[in-house]
Parts: C-alpha cells; sequence; structure tokens
C-alpha cells in the first residue's frame, strides 16, 4: 500500500496544480478563439443584411419595373382593340363596296 507521507502529497498537488494550470490556459485559448470566431460571425450577419437590403431594393426595383410593363401593357391592349375594330370595319366596309360594285355590274348588264 502506498504511503501517504507530506513529501508525496506536495508531488501530487504539485502535479494537480500544473494540470489546473495547463487546463486554465487551454480554456483561456478556447475562449480567445471562440471571441475570434464570433467576431467572424458578427461579420458575416453583417455582410448578410447588406445583402438582405440590396435584394429589397432589387424587389422595389422589379416593382417599379413591373408597374411600368403593366401601364405598357395596357396602352398595347388599348392600341390591338382599336386595330381590331379598325380591321373589322375595314372588312365590313370592303364587302359593303363589294355588294355596290356587284349590284353596279348586274345592272349594267
Amino acid at each position: 500500500m502506498t504511503e501517504w507521507n507530506d513529501g508525496r502529497l506536495d508531488d501530487l498537488f504539485k502535479r494537480v496544480e500544473r494540470i489546473e494550470g495547463k487546463v486554465d490556459d487551454h480554456g483561456k485559448a478556447m475562449q480567445k478563439e471562440f471571441a475570434r470566431a464570433d467576431r467572424k460571425f458578427t461579420g458575416i450577419d453583417g455582410q448578410f443584411e447588406r445583402v438582405g437590403e440590396r435584394f429589397d431594393e432589387m424587389v422595389r426595383h422589379f416593382g417599379r419595373v413591373e408597374s411600368e410593363l403593366v401601364r405598357v401593357n395596357d396602352r398595347l391592349d388599348g392600341f390591338h382593340r382599336s386595330m381590331t375594330w379598325a380591321a373589322w370595319s375595314m372588312v365590313i366596309g370592303l364587302l359593303g363596296l363589294l355588294g355596290v360594285l356587284t349590284g353596279v355590274i348586274a345592272t349594267k348588264f
């Protein structure tokens, strides 16, 4: 059995203190690394916020572009309706003219 004398206890106490010192040193080093990683993540969060703001700006820009396209589309729809009515009017007018010419030719012969 091991004898527990003061010299042996002092040696064990020194070893425990040395191990505790190493653990404390490693703990401090880990805290520094965690602080560095936290700063990096904070910087990345800031970059994501800026990217989010740019996306919001793009959405607003595309909203304006879309409203302009809708306005142009409405004008083109009106133009299309006008051209359709004009085409129908010309067809009806030409059919009427054809009828008149047929009548004139029929009365001549």
